[in-house]
């Protein structure tokens, strides 16, 4: 069978029973899923499950727990792509980034308890569901049989508490930097007129307070809700310019090159200009927290009849493994809490509220390219 990460080998029926009859019995394993408060199942070397507590069957929904003994932990949590491969659970292209199956393969090899971040899409009623799991991997060995402990607590509401906390600093302290550093210019006094930099000063502030907007509406479960884009007409050139202003002295760009379009139709488009702003401007500080020094980062623009879309190019290729979680929420290659909210932010803000899509390509030598593109009738484009 083919696998992409761990074996896809089960035990046999006749095994899997007697491995479950030894866990079910044994007092040790009893007392352990009897006391413990979170989600907890042992598993055998397979990964199959053996045993449950109370708390795993009331999370799940599962009016029988015999229902999930000898499946695997995403075969029993629903992950979507669990069932993806023959093997199952852990054999999957998804699995080399989960943590769950990194932690149960990691304890077996290693023989040490081992922590990890599990972030994971489960098929529900109400449709599919991305959970941010804490597991727990840790070894038993009863009647010199190998077992493994797998305790998980969701953290999804706390995870995504501190992402919305971390991206909304984040973007306040790049809005803050710009304000101070043309307030910084225009302090100098050498500046012959003052009024341009007293302009992008106010355009600065103005995004700062629709920031504030977005963070309070984003800060609600039914965000969709709380939040109503204010759709205007903007010209191409404006957009371009806020961007041009806010790089400018921004200490992300300090010897690197931001390379905007030389030439462009005078174009006018209908849109959310500061949430639209902000996507941008995360694309592009994305960009350029990938990007060397000496390197630059492109932002190009194109039309069709019907719309108009943003992509922002550099020269750093995503492995290929982090590539199919780059929009997963709560899913980050950096550690701490609280990530894994940026890159899910620019398409939950994009999609949700500006009605556009976002992709992006990424490849050797091409470099990556992010894009947003947006629906637009054809005279809304007029110049």
């Amino acid at each position: 069978m083919i696998t992409y990460f761990a074996s896809p080998e089960r035990a046999d029926k006749d095994k899997i029973t007697r491995e479950i009859d030894l866990a079910s019995n044994n007092a040790v394993v009893c007392g352990v899923l009897r006391l413990s408060y979170g989600i907890l199942a042992i598993l055998n070397e397979h990964r199959q499950i053996l045993a449950v507590n109370e708390t795993f069957l009331k999370e799940l929904g599962i009016e029988d727990g015999g229902r999930v003994l000898g499946l695997r932990p995403g075969e029993a949590v629903g992950c979507i792509h669990a069932r993806e491969l023959e093997g199952g659970c852990g054999t999957s292209k998804w699995c080399s980034t989960c943590g769950a199956a990194i932690a149960i393969v990691t304890a077996l090899a290693t023989k040490d308890p081992v922590e990890r971040k599990c972030v994971l899409t489960v098929k529900k009623d109400q449709g599919e569901v991305t959970l941010c799991l804490a597991v727990r991997s840790n070894l038993i060995t009863i009647n010199s049989i190998r077992f493994v402990i797998l305790y998980l607590q969701d953290i999804s509401e706390n995870e995504r508490r501190a992402a919305l906390e971390r991206v909304f600093l984040h973007d306040m302290n790049n809005i803050l930097t710009g304000i101070h550093c043309l307030s910084d210019l225009m302090q100098e006094g050498k500046q012959k007129d003052p009024i341009p930099l007293a302009k992008k000063i106010f355009e600065l502030s103005s995004r700062l307070k629709a920031e504030l907007a977005l963070q309070s509406a984003l800060s609600h479960e039914n965000s969709g809700t709380m939040y109503k884009p204010e759709i205007e007409e903007v010209s191409v050139e404006n957009i371009l310019s806020n961007l041009e202003n806010f790089f400018t002295e921004h200490p992300a760009v300090k010897n690197k090159k931001l390379i905007l379009p030389e030439k462009f139709p005078e174009k006018r488009m209908k849109t959310d200009q500061p949430m639209l702003l902000r996507v941008l401007t995360n694309m592009l500080m994305n960009a350029f927290e990938a990007t060397v020094t000496g390197g630059e980062v492109k932002l190009a623009i194109e039309y069709d009849y019907d719309t108009i879309s943003f992509s922002v190019w550099n020269k750093k290729c995503i492995p290929e493994d982090i590539q199919r979680r780059i929009f997963q929420q709560y899913f980050s290659t950096k550690n701490g809490k609280g990530r894994g909210f940026g890159t899910y932010s620019i398409k939950l803000i994009s999609e949700q509220f500006l009605g556009g899509r976002v992709s992006f390509t990424s490849s050797e030598p091409q470099g990556t390219v992010f894009r947003l593109v947006l629906p637009q009738k054809n005279k809304e484009l007029e110049s």
